[in-house]
């Protein structure tokens, strides 16, 4: 399980100095990983969930 707090408002600045946010939830659960084995495609529910937070709907696309 993954849960954030403290992070309402907070803004998330990319690598090219441009900036996404600010987190509109707080505390902010994002998802609950279960697998036998920690597979990259595993962790995709968890990644998306911490971009939504921030109001990106597609990550993949930055």
């Amino acid at each position: 399980m993954a849960t954030m707090t403290g992070i309402k408002d907070y803004r998330l600045i990319l690598g090219d100095g441009y900036s996404v946010g600010p987190a509109w939830q707080d505390p902010a659960y994002l998802s609950e990983v279960v697998d036998d084995a920690m597979a990259e495609g595993a962790l995709q529910p968890l990644t998306e969930g911490f971009w939504r937070l921030f109001g990106v709907d597609q990550p993949s696309k930055l």
